[in-house]
């Protein structure tokens, strides 16, 4: 057989092999692509499914987000009205303290001296500290027997057996709501007592009395304080709600008529 006759017979071998295999594969690149479709539609239909299931989340969720946002809004309206009531209630406490205690001020008039003389206290003062008594007063006066505007009234500190609290300085500082604030000192009376012992230290008993002069506008300011307190070392002196009340029931009769 020469080389032309190989090719020749070899060539027909190949084409022969073609034919003979050609049906096998084709069928199976046909069951190939059958299977393949169908996971094409079975995911077609999972991302049908999927679409659907988030646009019924989306809309639960949006839902949600009207429901939270009618919630909030509701919430603030009840919040507004919690705070209304709350300073009713607070108005209502302060102006029963305020005309209760408008109640215990003393206005007594001197004919001889045709002055008037307005007057809340003594009032005993809650303290830490101190061994011994304190009280506040606040006195005023006017001419004539008419109630009238008054500028200015005398704060008194009066200590009683507690040692030299207030000393006598230049003013007083107290402590409106945590804020400093000094008050000059008009006058200051001191009477020494004997002093007792307590182990080896003997104890200063001695009394004193501090005059301070404020003005309508102070005396408000001091009973419109959530808080007043005066502090000395390891003394503190509070004045409660009922004795700022009647700050403020002092000044609104010193305005006048």
């Amino acid at each position: 057989m020469n080389a032309r006759t190989s090719y020749r017979f070899y060539g027909w071998v190949v084409l022969m092999g073609v034919i003979a295999f050609s049906p096998l594969h084709a069928g199976a690149a046909d069951d190939e692509i059958k299977r393949l479709t169908a996971e094409n539609e079975q995911l077609r239909e999972q991302i049908q499914e999927l679409t659907a299931e988030l646009e019924t989340l989306r809309q639960a969720l949006a839902a949600l987000q009207k429901d939270n946002t009618e919630l909030e809004q509701e919430t603030q309206v009840l919040e507004q009205q919690a705070n209304e009531l709350q300073a009713q209630a607070t108005a209502a406490t302060t102006d029963h303290a305020l005309a209760a205690q408008a109640e215990r001020i003393q206005v007594a008039y001197d004919k001889k001296k045709e002055r008037t003389t307005v007057t809340f206290g003594a009032e005993v003062l809650e303290a830490q500290g101190i061994a011994g008594d304190l009280y506040f007063s606040i006195v005023y006066s006017y001419p004539g027997a008419e109630p009238t505007a008054v500028e200015s009234a005398t704060l008194f500190l009066q200590n009683y057996r507690s040692g030299r609290l207030f000393d006598e300085t230049d003013a007083v500082e107290f402590f409106v709501d945590d804020e400093p604030m000094s008050l000059p000192i008009a006058d200051y009376d001191l009477t020494p007592r004997k002093g007792g012992l307590t182990g080896r230290t003997r104890t200063d008993r001695s009394d004193e009395i501090v005059h301070l002069k404020v003005d309508r506008a102070i005396l408000q300011r001091l009973g419109e304080a959530r808080t007043l307190t005066y502090r000395k070392g390891r003394a503190v002196v509070m004045f409660d709600q009922d004795d700022l009340a009647a700050m403020r029931a002092m000044a609104q009769r010193m305005a006048g008529p």
